[in-house]
């Protein structure tokens, strides 16, 4: 079965574990616990899925959801994984600093708006294009070609002036 947490990294202890003691001979109990890996957690064993829906945190903490649906949760869940700051050293001293980028999620509601736009402006972009193509493969007459007869000259050519420095002493 499939658990989804709201957190990334959420453990889930089922059974607590307890210290073996040497003096008396009684040998340590191992833990039992369930760790969601960017907030998902697949359990195949049945008694660790009755442990888990007998678990006060489910429907709190996390939900268990069928295989085939998606994670709920993906919007409002962060990355486990810290941004990195990279400073670059030149000669001993810090010279550049990479900041890793930030992952932007928008909310399903703004998605939606943003693809019906993107739709929008796409069929307004397609119509133009083919207004377009269809005035430009409409024949037209070329223009007449000149030469270099046709060509006058009003002034003369314009030199580029040199300035001068002076420098008082």
């Amino acid at each position: 079965m499939k658990f989804v947490s709201k957190s990334s990294n959420l453990n889930i202890i089922l059974r607590a574990g307890i210290e073996g003691e040497k003096l008396t001979g009684r040998p340590a109990t191992p833990a039992i616990f369930i760790r969601f890996r960017d907030g998902i957690a697949n359990v195949e064993n049945e008694d660790l899925v009755e442990m888990m829906l007998a678990h006060p945190g489910c429907h709190g903490d996390f939900i268990p959801v069928e295989d085939s649906t998606s994670d709920p949760y993906r919007h409002q869940r962060s990355e486990s994984e810290p941004q990195h700051i990279i400073t670059e050293m030149a000669y001993g001293m810090p010279s550049t600093r990479l900041v890793g980028k930030t992952k932007t999620v928008l909310p399903p509601e703004l998605m939606k708006l943003v693809q019906a736009e993107a739709l929008q402006m796409f069929t307004a972009a397609m119509k133009e294009m083919k207004e377009q193509a269809s005035v430009l493969s409409v024949p037209q007459e070329a223009p007449e070609k000149t030469t270099d007869a046709d060509v006058q000259e009003s002034e003369a050519p314009v030199e580029p002036s040199v300035t001068k420095k002076t420098t008082k002493a």
